[in-house]
Parts: C-alpha cells; structure tokens; sequence
C-alpha cells in the first residue's frame, strides 16, 4: 500500500477522474474496472483509495463486484466541493 503524500495525490487523481467521467454530476454512477485501468491502478490500491475516499465522504461506493471489488462509485457533493477547494 501506498502511503503519505504518493497515496493522496493517487486518491485526488481518482477522485478528478470520478467527477470527469460523472460530468460533475453527483447522482451519475461511474464503473470501477474502467476507470482503475485507464488511471493504471491495481485492485488492492484501489481498494484501499475507494475506501479512504468513501470514509472522507467524497464518493459513495454503489456496487460490489468485478475485478476491483467495487462495481460501481458516484461522486458526493462533498466530493465535489473538495476538487473545487483544490483547485
């Protein structure tokens, strides 16, 4: 597992990712196994990032399944909120 500042920068790319694909629409759900393999991300980090962002209240995980464990996310406004702060 990827730890400290690598593992945050990792989580907000992913984050921006769910908001594009989503069109920053938070009732958009988005497919975990596409959107892990075009960010090149294995399926424990990405367990570990998906987590870490639905206990920070950015996404929502909607679905368990497929190669990743989780099937599908949706953004939170929260989510939303954080990517604009960054900015």
């Amino acid at each position: 597992m990827i730890i400290g500042s690598e593992f945050s920068n990792t989580a907000r790319v992913l984050l921006s990712e769910i908001a594009l694909q989503s069109n920053s629409n938070s009732e958009e759900i988005v497919s975990v196994d596409p959107l892990c393999s075009k960010l090149e991300i294995d399926r424990n980090e990405a367990k570990n990032l998906l987590e870490y962002l639905e206990d920070k209240g950015y996404i929502c995980i909607e679905s368990i399944g497929g190669v990743f464990l989780y099937g599908s996310v949706r953004i939170t406004a929260k989510g939303l909120a954080k990517l604009t702060e960054s900015s």
